[in-house]
Parts: structure tokens; sequence; C-alpha cells
């Protein structure tokens, strides 16, 4: 890491489908605040399946989210939210894996 941030906020989110939209968010961004308060200066790395999630809220953090193809037939489910973004280059995005049998 660089020598600027000495800390590293990682969050793995599931959110399913059904899940309340404002809860979660509420949920991600109080939890961000804290930690940042407590550690100026963090890098932030929140990933996982946000299934359909608004992310206004994240970006506005501000936040990135730096996952450009689609990881569920047309949709960007699965995502990546920094604020480190420089750290490393684009993901790749493979081939669903799918039962052969």
């Amino acid at each position: 890491m660089p020598r600027s941030v000495t800390q590293l906020l990682l969050g793995v989110v599931y959110h399913p489908p059904a899940a309340n939209n404002f809860a979660m968010n509420e949920y991600l961004i109080s939890s961000i605040d804290e930690f940042t308060r407590r550690h100026p200066g963090c890098g932030v790395l929140i990933l996982g399946d946000f299934n359909r999630l608004p992310e206004g809220s994240l970006r506005a953090y501000p936040l990135r989210q730096v996952v450009s193809k689609p990881t569920r037939e047309h949709a960007i489910l699965d995502k990546i939210f920094t604020n480190v973004g420089s750290w490393y280059t684009e993901p790749a995005t493979l081939p669903a894996v799918t039962n052969l049998l």
C-alpha cells in the first residue's frame, strides 16, 4: 500500500434481490463513516453481489465502481466500490460456472 494509506476497510456484501435497499445503503454508509472517522485517510474496498441495489449513495461517498462489464447476463451485479482504484487494473470478467451434467 502507498505510505499515505496505512489501513484498509474491506467489506464483502451480499444484498438479496428482495432485501430493503434503503436499509442496506444506510448500513453501508454508516459503517464506512464510522471506520473512516476513526482512521482518516484509510483505503475503502467494498465488493460483492449487490443485485439491484441503487449505488448512488456509494458513488456519492465518493467511491468509484470499477467493474465495467456485465457479470450476470446483461447486468453488472457483482461490483467493487473503492477509493483506491489506482492500486490495481480493471478486473477480468469470466464466464459463469455452470453444471455441465
